[in-house]
């Protein structure tokens, strides 16, 4: 059965999804870290084995060390390099089913865990679950290639799963100090050293594997507690936890040498703070271990209180000796805190609260039903918890608790929550399943025919037993099966209009050097826009970025985008080396993206919208955003609605095809594509108001009148950014600027090459 569980989760993660997620021999999904898994990917496999570790396209033109350790792009370019070479197939297809395998291989560790505490049913419909649960599908799917089905599932499943088996054993400190093994010892030793090699594996996957080593520390501090209460042995906890973070200790410490940051403390790369905080923690389990031993027939609360002083007093003096480095091990790395940029993307914000209050929307989207039937599960494992005390079930009780409360914090961890919902609920369906047909089901091997059967219909089995089996399925099987093989059907593709853009900027302008990462050169120029579409600018456009989805240049992005005046852009323009500048409706509308942007820009979402209250049809009263002045003389929407109208420095040189309304009669198209010049400056001498304007037709067939207006008195120089008679990148321009002050109009022709070296002109009335 659990064979056939598997194949269903390699079905609906492969089969379903792929005419969607794979076209023309390219990944083609809605999410944006998976492209730059495949950038890794790509530049891995012509390295093989060194993993992209610096790259001069992200936080142009600074580079930047990536985050992310090298283990998961490690794996995935091997599976591509065998699939290439069994296959014959491009890399991106050889990837492509890469997180799909990890997603099915995730139910093993599963079933094995809810066997091992439950049992083999509950094993395999918590498997079953886990196939369809559409939190873990969507992070798993064909394509999908991002390090959370590794991170968050796989990894941490198989070493909770390995220290609950070495939770089994009775090893002591006798039987370690004379060698004296059994074979079981040995078992449990062996387990215990499968747990170290997961931990290694987790920690290069994601830094923040850590969190599983917390839960494991907080299940090791009641465990303790409750053998010292029971004065009970606890040698084999200590042995057990010691021997898996020795193997991880040996085995991570290597590989953090090795990297780019091995001899510094650096919480945010692999570095030496990853194996000192292993030694760190196998200090803290022994000085437990060896406490538990020593105090295990004192009084009942001194152990307790120990722990809980040493705690105090440890929190306290890492806190006094290293400030910065105890917040962000006690923040989780910022993971589960509401700050910075964290509070403006939609994956960190809390599962159960939204703008608008409590709402279920997303628990119904991700676990539909299953959500509030772990929950009930995990109240019966806490009863189940209390009369059998049993280590295994207490470990799963506090994994799930953590897993629940991050949750809810940041929706980002419904992944990680969802083998806990899986197997939780598991247990759950397959003790209702009992308690309704269990007596039935003897019953029924010992019918030998149909009077009997009939007798056993009458008797045994009510037909309210079978109802009440059948609305188990119906009400909390069915709904996620078909949610989730909605999801795997109508898998989402990169927006049609950036896709369109990017793949125009990578034809159309200048090609940048060194994308493939071949030296340390710095390439010529960047490109600016919002950080969500960073990874993108880099894999489709092959160009560098300013901002991208490592949150780099966000600070410079959010202060070009909210600037009121263009001479406060020139600053980050120039010192980013920015040639392009790339804007979308998203980018500019104040109920979307805008906020954030406003928020991170420091001025404050207050500065561009503020509340009004407006009677509805039927006579209450609501609430709604308006945009203040400051919203609409954003550099943001001055170029998204209004073509970069009066700007010196910005000239569009390309827009996407949809549309997405009209403002004052004027087509508002989904992305545009500026471009920073010099300007050929324009001195005007005369005396009265003036105007300067240009009809440009866009590579769309749209056209509007560049202008620029201003008092002149004496002397006037306007910088221009068109040139006439333009017509590069699909644009066109009239064959001169017209220039009028007061009722007199002349003409003057500007040249591109005026327009690119900043050339000045002169016009006189």
């Amino acid at each position: 059965m659990l064979f056939v569980v598997f194949v269903v989760a390699l079905y609906l993660r492969i089969t379903l999804p792929y005419a969607n997620s794979i076209q023309a021999g390219s990944i083609v999904i809605s999410d944006f870290d998976p492209y730059y898994h495949l950038r890794i990917v790509e530049y891995t496999i012509q390295h093989f084995p060194n993993v992209l570790a610096f790259d001069p396209y992200v936080d142009f033109p600074n580079g930047f060390w990536i985050g992310w350790p090298p283990l998961y792009d490690f794996l995935a370019s091997a599976y591509a390099m065998v699939a290439m070479a069994l296959f014959h197939v491009d890399f991106q297809v050889g990837v492509a089913t890469f997180p799909a395998v990890l997603g099915a291989l995730a139910i093993l560790p599963v079933y094995y865990i809810t066997k091992l505490i439950f049992d083999w049913k509950a094993g395999i419909v918590a498997a079953a679950l886990l196939t369809v649960i559409p939190a873990n599908l969507l992070r798993s799917l064909v394509g999908n290639l991002n390090h959370h089905v590794a991170a968050e599932v796989l990894f941490p499943a198989l070493l909770l799963l390995f220290f609950m088996l070495a939770l089994k054993g009775e090893l002591t400190f006798q039987k370690v100090r004379g060698l004296a093994f059994t074979r079981e010892d040995k078992k449990t030793l062996l387990w215990a050293g499968l747990a170290g090699v997961f931990v290694t594996a987790l920690l290069l996957t994601w830094l923040g594997g850590f969190l599983f080593l917390g839960i494991i520390g907080a299940f090791a501090i009641v465990q303790f507690s409750i053998y010292h209460l029971k004065q009970e042995r606890s040698d084999n906890l200590t042995i057990v936890s010691m021997t898996m973070l020795i193997v991880s200790l040996v085995t991570l410490l290597p590989v953090s040498l090795s990297s780019h940051f091995g001899t510094t403390i650096d919480t945010l790369h692999l570095s030496l703070f990853q194996p000192l905080m292993l030694a760190v923690l196998l200090f803290i389990f022994g000085l437990f271990g060896f406490l538990a031993y020593y105090l295990r027939n004192r009084g009942r609360v001194l152990y307790p209180l120990t722990l809980c002083g040493l705690l105090i007093v440890g929190f306290i003096g890492f806190y006094l000796l290293r400030p910065d480095l105890a917040t962000t091990v006690f923040t989780g790395y910022g993971f589960f805190t509401q700050s910075g940029v964290l509070q403006t993307i939609a994956e960190a914000q809390p599962l159960l609260w939204d703008s608008s209050g409590f709402q279920l929307n997303t628990v119904a989207s991700y676990f539909q039903f299953l959500l509030f039937l772990a929950f009930a599960g995990l109240a019966v494992l806490v009863y189940r918890v209390y009369k059998k005390q049993d280590e295994p079930a207490l470990l799963l009780l506090v994994w799930s608790v953590f897993a629940f409360a991050i949750t809810i914090v940041q929706t980002r961890f419904t992944f990680l929550l969802s083998a806990n919902v899986a197997i939780l609920s598991g247990f759950i369906i397959v003790w209702v399943i009992d308690t309704l047909v269990n007596k039935a089901y003897s019953a029924l091997f010992n019918v030998y025919d149909v009077s009997a059967l009939r007798h056993l219909f009458g008797r045994e089995i009510k037909y309210t037993q079978l109802i009440g089996v059948f609305l188990v399925v119906l009400v909390l099987l069915l709904p996620s099966i078909n949610v989730t093989t909605a999801y795997a059907k109508n898998t989402q593709e990169i927006s049609a209009d950036w896709a369109e853009s990017l793949q125009w900027m990578k034809e159309n302008t200048t090609q940048t050097s060194n994308f493939n990462v071949s030296s340390g050169q710095i390439p010529e120029y960047g490109v600016l826009s919002w950080w969500d579409y960073g990874n993108w600018i880099i894999w489709f456009g092959h160009r560098p970025a300013v901002a991208n989805n490592f949150q780099t240049g966000v600070s410079d992005a959010a202060q070009f985008f909210t600037s009121q005046n263009e001479s406060d852009t020139l600053g980050i323009v120039q010192n980013r080396n920015v040639k392009y500048i790339i804007t979308d409706y998203e980018i500019a509308d104040y109920s979307g993206k805008f906020q954030a942007i406003a928020l991170l820009s420091g001025k404050g979402v207050d500065t561009f919208l503020t509340t009004q209250s407006y009677y509805t049809q039927s006579g209450t009263v609501g609430q709604q955003l308006v945009p203040t002045n400051a919203y609409y003389n954003s550099t943001v929407v001055r170029l998204q609605y209004y073509d970069g109208n009066g700007y010196s420095h910005y000239r569009l040189v390309h827009e996407s095809p949809s549309s997405i309304g009209t403002l004052g009669g004027t087509e508002i198209k989904y992305v545009k594509t500026f471009e920073y010049v010099n300007g050929t400056k324009i001195t005007v001498t005369g005396n009265g108001n003036a105007t300067l304007t240009l009809p440009v037709t866009t590579n769309q067939n749209r056209t509007f009148n560049y202008t620029q207006s201003a008092f002149v008195n004496g002397t006037h120089t306007f910088i221009v950014p068109y040139s006439t008679n333009w017509t590069s990148f699909g644009m066109k321009t009239d064959n001169a600027y017209n220039v009028t002050v007061g009722n007199s109009t002349k003409s003057i022709t500007v040249s591109e090459n005026d327009v690119i070296s900043g050339k000045e002109l002169s016009l006189s009335f």
